[in-house]
């Protein structure tokens, strides 16, 4: 009872950043319209802006926690449509990107206005399909289960063996595509111009593991009384199991899948154990940005085999490129371009490139004639001509190019209210079993998320329910009647009156 004032202290304070962010944007919005008066390019930063405006209506909701999966779509909106949009109307070129090779490829900004509409009227259509029924209120589920020591002991036990696969899938996906280099850092310059595309999407499944290991033993830490340090044994172990988890995605120059498997770690960590840790998330925030830099910076120079001297002025370009420069995050121009091609230059797919996924784990040495189950590669080839590289529609352009507008409508209503789903499954059962929820919260609702918006939706089905297999798994060999005890809420303390 001691903590509520803090409680209402903090939820006051993040209703006044929603409401900031949202005059925010609201004023960027109306300055592009007046900025799109005098350059008409202006009008990617003016559609950017009302993109960010929608998705920080859910902010102003009194409820709102930052555990929710729909944080994810708003940082990834203010990343993909905001920042984005902005360096393309303000022509911010960097010495060694240019905007119209990245994202206009010679077109106008006339061509992007109906595609613009379409990736705002989904939006929307997401946003008020996660926000209806809000008044409806729901009550946790009183009662809790604290997880006996043993409970920890067996999980970290069995996080060995995942870790383990995990790695020796990610040395068996090195070795089929040539080797571990620094010379040849990322996977997308080991292929020849003319060589045919394989995934190995069987053992990037079982890496998956790797992630899923990192994920147990973050739980498993948080859950007991002592704290995790950097210097501590617990801080090793900690990071090298995180070290492992985004090795593949290091490897495969996937910057945003690193940096998400290591936040959602942080995530479960804070549902466990909740604090007040302002100073600590922009530490991290930092790190994280630190490391996507270094990954460019360290590609880019394997690459083209710049000299020392200029590291300092390639690392600030690096962290631009992490966040701007590249065309991640289901931005409006790579929607853009996927709903313009669709049917003149790519075909409807009428679900088949989230159908294919089915067949994902099935390797390709016993199936010849496998479809490429990624649709990057299919969009990277017929939009922007790259024989090398995929480039990730987003669930607005994989929608699109599936189903049509009609089906950009529906689909964006339907991940509206999973996501909005999941926010009540976290609400009913946050309290009541928290490492158990946490280690499945996160890995569906948040792996769903990221995938749904970066990627696309076979994507996001596909991982989620991979991780939600393995952590189902997981739970199950460990998780028994008898080393469980129910108790009640006021006993989910430990003795200085942080929730277990």
């Amino acid at each position: 009872m001691t903590t509520l004032p803090t409680e209402i202290s903090d939820r006051d304070q993040n209703l006044s950043l929603a409401h900031g962010l949202l005059i925010l944007w609201s004023l960027a919005a109306v300055g592009a319209s007046l900025w799109w008066m005098y350059d008409p390019q202006a009008v990617f930063f003016a559609a950017g802006s009302l993109a960010c405006v929608t998705v920080t209506i859910p902010l102003i909701r009194r409820t709102y926690s930052v555990l929710s999966p729909w944080t994810l779509v708003v940082l990834a909106c203010y990343v993909g449509c905001g920042l984005r949009s902005f360096a393309i109307s303000a022509h911010l070129d960097t010495n060694t990107r240019s905007i119209d090779e990245l994202f206009l490829l010679g077109h106008g900004p006339e061509y992007f206005v109906k595609p613009s509409l379409i990736y705002l009227i989904a939006l929307a259509t997401m946003t008020a399909a996660f926000m209806v029924g809000d008044a409806k209120k729901t009550a946790p589920v009183e009662g809790g289960v604290l997880i006996r020591y043993t409970f920890h002991r067996h999980l970290v036990l069995l996080a060995v063996p995942l870790a383990v696969v995990g790695l020796l899938a990610f040395v068996m996906f090195a070795q089929r595509t040539g080797g571990f280099s620094l010379d040849a850092w990322s996977i997308k310059y080991l292929r020849g111009p003319t060589s045919q595309y394989s995934g190995h999407g069987e053992l990037r499944f079982l890496n998956n593991f790797s992630a899923a290991a990192f994920w147990v033993v973050a739980a498993s830490f948080a859950s007991q009384r002592q704290r995790v340090n950097v210097t501590s044994a617990r801080g090793w172990i900690l990071g090298l199991f995180a070290l492992n988890a985004i090795v593949m995605p290091i490897y495969v120059s996937s910057r945003t899948d690193a940096v998400f498997t290591l936040m959602f770690g942080f995530i479960i960590m804070f549902m466990i154990r909740p604090r007040r840790l302002p100073i600590r998330a922009i530490l991290v925030g930092a790190i994280l940005l630190a490391l996507m830099s270094a990954m460019t910076f360290l590609r880019a120079n394997a690459q083209s085999g710049n000299v020392a001297d200029s590291a300092p002025a390639a690392i600030k370009e690096a962290a631009a490129d992490a966040l701007i420069y590249n065309r991640n995050f289901g931005d409006m121009e790579t929607a853009s371009h996927v709903i313009n091609a669709v049917p003149d230059i790519i075909p409807y797919k009428n679900g088949s490139t989230i159908i294919t996924y089915v067949v994902a784990p099935i390797p390709r040495s016993f199936w010849r004639d496998k479809p490429v189950i990624n649709v990057g590669p299919l969009i990277g080839y017929y939009i922007y001509g790259s024989k090398q590289t995929g480039v990730p529609p987003g669930f607005v352009g994989d929608l699109f190019l599936n189903f049509g507008f009609g089906g950009v409508l529906i689909g964006a209503a339907l991940i509206g209210r999973l996501l909005r789903r999941f926010e009540r499954w976290r609400i009913k059962y946050a309290d009541r079993v928290p490492v158990a929820f946490a280690l499945l919260y996160v890995p569906t609702a948040f792996v769903f998320t990221q995938n749904a918006v970066n990627k696309g939706i076979g994507a996001a089905v596909f991982n989620s329910i991979a991780q939600l297999i393995v952590m189902t798994t997981c739970l199950w060999w460990v998780g028994s009647a008898k080393s469980q005890r129910r108790v009640s809420p006021a006993q989910l303390e430990d003795p200085v009156g942080r929730p277990l």
